[in-house]
């Protein structure tokens, strides 16, 4: 196996230990290095696998969709104060929207990664 064979997935190894550290750790200036270097990484794996680097983003983006279904929409018990019960259009709205852009992205991503479906959907659009 060639060392450019590699990249990929020595990027995303990298990426997830520096997410890790990223979610977990307390610090600010840890947090935005170690974010940095999460998006190298996997930036580094878009350019050699992106297939599953748009699969990966897919999966993201129905993940936040999935979250941002709960969120703005009022649906609190009584129990909390009145300002959970309230609808709150611009974070449904700015949610749901963002979601669904990292899915479009994730797609685009697919559809550039693998050839062959590119082809079919082109013959099945029209473009």
């Amino acid at each position: 196996m060639r060392r450019r064979d590699l990249v990929p997935w020595i990027s995303l190894v990298v990426g997830a230990g520096a997410l890790y550290r990223v979610v977990y750790s307390p610090n600010k200036s840890e947090i935005v290095v170690f974010g940095l270097i999460v998006a190298i990484a996997m930036f580094l794996f878009r350019l050699r696998a992106r297939l599953y680097y748009g699969a990966v983003e897919v999966a993201f983006g129905v993940f936040v969709l999935w979250d941002a279904a709960g969120k703005g929409r009022g649906d609190f018990s009584s129990d909390f104060s009145n300002d959970f019960s309230r609808f709150q259009l611009t974070v449904v709205l700015a949610q749901t929207f963002a979601a669904l852009y990292v899915v479009i992205r994730g797609l685009d991503n697919c559809y550039q990664g693998c050839p062959k479906v590119g082809a079919m959907l082109d013959r099945w659009v029209g473009r």
